[in-house]
């Protein structure tokens, strides 16, 4: 165990830098310092961080422009009205996210953040309720859901229920209840509670880094079952949990820590699910991985 904390420290060591970080969503919160500002644009940002990077950051880049012109994230989405502005955010649908989908969910941020005064405040509020992140997700999530609802009805996108939204808005609003494995919440956990690596914002102080899951993408899934972390080939909230709770052995305070590394270890090519002998000869991880042992 001690030889594969060595490596995931130097696998570590050598990701996050500024390329890095700027070929990541989380780039886009990066670009503002208002505390409000930064949680709506890493919300929305994690949120469309699905498929491949090169598709997805584009268009983020793009609608950031756009929320700008409106004095940022919080102002544009404080005064936001999702029928007035519906066909304009057409011009940002990605794959499930369509122009109603974008109304919708940013229609719900800014119900939220008029209510709460912030994102840190509901999920605060739903972290102290439950002292776990299954629950903080069940409960931050759950307020959203009736939110959307209300939203989707005000512009005949539904019944005033949550089922009867479109797919988009649902695909946005996974909760653990259902065993999502709920990658990009526990990624925007990720961003707003961990701290101190230049990469990761650690605005919210309230929840404790030792008790975020690991946001299970399918580079992570992959690498962590040929290093043995994992043996379970379904990416669910089960498999996150286990992933988490292996790496909580080795750091206890901070079990994602390695999630960045890890995901672009995948996203950059560095591990591609096989043994291939020009990138897994270099590779810090060699000597822990099945494939690698298997052909030494």
């Amino acid at each position: 165990m001690n030889h594969l904390v060595e490596s995931l420290d130097r696998l570590s060591s050598s990701r996050g830098g500024a390329a890095e970080i700027a070929n990541d969503p989380i780039s886009i919160a990066h670009r503002y310092s208002s505390p409000v500002d930064v949680e709506i644009a890493a919300l929305i940002a994690a949120q469309l961080a699905y498929g491949r990077v090169s598709l997805f950051l584009p268009i983020l880049g793009r609608l950031f422009d756009y929320a700008d012109n409106y004095g940022g994230p919080e102002s544009w989405l404080r005064g936001f009205s999702p029928a007035e502005q519906l066909c304009e955010l057409s011009q940002f649908s990605y794959r499930f996210s369509k122009g109603i989908d974008h109304a919708i969910f940013f229609g719900t941020i800014g119900v939220a953040v008029r209510r709460y005064g912030s994102l840190r405040a509901l999920f605060e509020e739903a972290w102290n309720n439950s002292l776990n992140m299954h629950g903080t997700l069940t409960g931050g999530v759950g307020e959203l859901r009736l939110i959307a609802a209300g939203v989707g009805e005000s512009i005949g996108a539904g019944d005033g229920s949550f089922a009867s939204l479109p797919r988009g808005v649902k695909h946005s609003l996974t909760s653990p209840v259902s065993g999502s494995a709920c990658k990009r919440w526990n990624l925007f956990m990720r961003w707003m509670v961990r701290s101190g690596d230049g990469v990761d914002l650690g605005l919210w102080r309230a929840i404790p880094s030792s008790s975020l899951v690991i946001p299970l993408d399918v580079h992570v899934h992959r690498i962590s079952r040929m290093l043995g972390i994992t043996s379970r080939a379904t990416a669910d909230w089960r498999t996150a949990q286990e992933i988490t709770d292996a790496l909580a052995t080795i750091s206890p305070n901070d079990p994602v820590k390695y999630d960045f590394a890890l995901a672009h270890m995948g996203i950059s090519g560095g591990c591609k699910g096989e043994y291939v002998t020009d990138i897994c000869g270099g590779c810090l991880m060699r000597k822990h991985c099945i494939k690698c042992v298997a052909e030494s």
